[in-house]
């Protein structure tokens, strides 16, 4: 899976599940092996349909239109170069029926579009891509693309008598079934759309760490509360959810430094137990980054400072990495002095306590013994 947010406007995710994948011989016609399960990839709209509207023919903007609109385009381009034109032309009729029935949904709620692929239980074609060089119909013919207005789940259809029970206030006690009926509920997809009980359901397994609740309760609380969407997408990133990591480049942007710093982990209680420089630079990568332990900007400086006053040159210039995201971060050169100040006085201490800098250094970390 990926995920990436397009400024402010939106987002974008995929996903792509292979039967079988590897890589081959990089000289031979086919580097790449891969049989494909299936795939999908979504654009969730928070203002760039505005953007992009007035780009779109006319006849596209009213649902009254649209069908007559979607027929004039260019549909029998996409069936050249195809070593089966059966295929390919059933494959593009497909995709054209689906564009036509779900764009005027779209047009009556602009909120999420999905191109995935259609593909029968017992069907995983190999990938060639060699032939999808030679013409579209190829790719269509193999991928069999279908566009729907909202991405493909497990989730079943929630039942009457859920919906019932949930309106009543009987919520679930079980984690499992707090996340998918709060994750149905927040994304419309298994029950109409409901954001405020889905996220009163997924709040306490977010609290308690879970790191799929975590991370829709962040990507949810973004624009309404960027705080708490900051410490749940802390967490989230930190276990895995590599989702949660730009997104907390985002809310950053929104963010005083004073907020992200109170935000996330300080320097107490930080782990002390890096017997090598090495160690230590790995620890201020993941600090810096956010990825294994949550993003910290005042432990990813202390352990790259310690590092680097041992003599290694990767801590160096990652230490210039952090040095530039906090100038940026900070607008305020007192804010920017004062979090310096302290990283170093604190990284110095421990230094002339701790005999951190007798930390034994390796060949590879570009320093001569």
């Amino acid at each position: 899976m990926a995920d990436a947010t397009l400024d402010d406007m939106g987002s974008i995710s995929s996903e792509f599940i292979f039967s079988y994948f590897a890589i081959g011989d990089l000289d031979e016609r086919e580097p790449l092996i891969a049989y494909l399960e299936g795939a999908q990839v979504s654009i969730r709209n928070d203002g760039l349909w505005d953007a992009v509207r007035p780009i779109f023919p006319r006849g596209m903007l009213s649902p009254e239109t649209s069908d007559a609109t979607i027929d004039t385009l260019p549909w029998h381009s996409m069936t050249l170069g195809a070593e089966d034109s059966e295929a390919s032309s059933a494959a593009v009729d497909s995709l054209r029926s689906s564009f036509k029935s779900t764009w005027g949904q779209f047009l009556s709620d602009p909120q999420t579009l999905t191109l995935k692929t259609n593909f029968e239980d017992d069907y995983e074609p190999y990938l060639d891509f060699q032939s999808f060089l030679e013409g579209p119909g190829n790719i269509y013919a193999t991928l069999r693309p279908t566009l729907q207005t909202s991405p493909s789940t497990s989730h079943a259809v929630m039942s009457v008598e859920t919906v019932e029970a949930l309106l009543s206030g009987n919520l679930p006690a079980e984690k499992e079934d707090r996340l998918e009926m709060g994750l149905a509920l927040v994304t419309g997809n298994g029950a109409p759309r409901n954001r405020e009980l889905g996220l009163e359901l997924l709040m306490p397994i977010g609290i308690q760490g879970d790191p799929d609740a975590s991370l829709i309760i962040a990507q949810e609380l973004a624009k309404s509360d960027p705080k708490r969407a900051y410490d749940f997408a802390l967490w989230a990133s930190s276990i895995g959810r590599s989702e949660a990591t730009p997104l907390l480049d985002e809310l950053e942007q929104v963010l005083s430094f004073e907020d992200i710093l109170t935000i996330q982990p300080n320097l107490e209680n930080t782990p002390d137990n890096f017997s090598t420089v090495e160690a230590m630079r790995s620890a201020a990568a993941d600090y810096f980054l956010g990825i294994d332990e949550q993003r910290s900007y005042a432990r990813a400086s202390y352990w790259a400072r310690i590092a680097a006053g041992a003599g290694d040159l990767a801590s160096a210039h990652l230490l210039e990495e952090i040095d530039a995201r906090v100038k940026h971060l900070a607008e305020d050169p007192d804010e920017r002095r004062r979090f310096e100040q302290q990283i170093a006085q604190q990284a110095l201490s421990a230094w002339a306590t701790e005999d951190l800098h007798r930390a034994p250094k390796q060949p590879a970390s570009g320093v001569d013994e």
